[in-house]
């Protein structure tokens, strides 16, 4: 199973080829047209099955399936981030929470966003995936941190597939997945997904597309995880 998080920076209908090259199973891409835009339209036939939420319908938040992976819609629950909660049906079927934060509370608004849908894990671990614009060096002098966002994950069951494949810690990675107005000396890690920590196993590889490749497309790199299950 492959799974992308990947924030397209709009324009997604212009992006698809090089989305498919990645061979997702899962998609979550934030600042993704709505597919009732006509352009727009090309993405979500691609897919199997498809979520999409948003303010704005040129700009939103959505959750694509390919191959035998189908998606289960759910009411999105009120947040000040993006949230698309949705369940996965297929070879594997647990919840997965796309989050996309925005400013000017970012990881505040993924803390309410997990909030607001925590009955999504009542039942066990899943995904939570998507651009939270946050990173642990962001900490100091807030409450709803990102370290607590982790730590809060942990007590869900799980753990980001980055930092357990790469054994990084949160506020220490190596491999940057934005890059401020596309330049190179402005990187900082912000795209994550976290899975359950019984799958850090079989987690085979967890890939970040190359600055040479994709700052062309966007500011943020797909990360894409793929997992012997």
């Amino acid at each position: 199973m492959r799974i992308t998080a990947w924030n397209c920076n709009m324009g997604m209908h212009r992006k698809l080829e090089a989305l498919l090259a990645l061979r997702p199973d899962i998609a979550v891409l934030s600042e993704c047209a709505s597919p009732d835009v006509h352009a727009a339209r090309p993405v979500f036939d691609a897919a199997t099955s498809y979520a999409w939420n948003g303010r704005l319908p040129t700009k939103g938040l959505a959750v694509l399936t390919f191959g035998d992976f189908r998606l289960r819609t759910l009411p999105p629950r009120a947040s000040s981030s993006h949230a698309l909660p949705v369940r996965i049906e297929g070879p594997i079927r647990l919840p997965l929470l796309a989050v996309w934060t925005q400013q000017p509370d970012y990881i505040e608004g993924a803390h309410r966003a997990l909030d607001t849908n925590r009955r999504l894990f009542a039942k066990g671990p899943g995904i939570v995936a998507g651009d939270l614009n946050s990173n642990a060096n962001f900490d100091a002098n807030r409450v709803l941190n990102h370290s607590r966002f982790v730590a809060r994950m942990r007590a869900f069951g799980m753990c980001s597939a980055y930092h357990a494949h790469h054994r990084e810690k949160h506020g220490a990675e190596t491999r940057p997945t934005f890059f401020l107005y596309r330049h190179r000396d402005r990187p900082f890690h912000f795209d994550y997904v976290f899975l359950p920590t019984r799958w850090r196993r079989a987690v085979r590889s967890v890939d970040l597309g190359s600055p040479d490749d994709w700052l062309v497309r966007s500011d943020h790199l797909p990360l894409t995880v793929t997992l012997d299950l």
